[in-house]
């Protein structure tokens, strides 16, 4: 997940802090899908707080979780 936010926010922004919880585990053959969702801007709105979920492809939730990131 925290690839996944790093390559978003691209080389000149950072993930300050995460707070994931796993559920299940990614297995062979498995498609993973990430969507996040912000919540909030904070500090001057150079803050994103986002809400993050990782399912699979039948819609189960594999990993569920908030992140602050430091946008560029």
């Amino acid at each position: 997940i925290l690839d996944y936010l790093n390559n978003w926010l691209g080389e000149h922004g950072s993930v300050i802090h995460s707070d994931m919880k796993f559920r299940a585990p990614a297995l062979t053959g498995d498609a993973t899908y990430l969507n996040a969702t912000v919540t909030d801007l904070v500090d001057g709105r150079s803050v994103a707080v986002v809400d993050v979920v990782m399912t699979n492809q039948r819609g189960e939730s594999m990993a569920a979780g908030t992140a602050e990131l430091r946008l560029p």
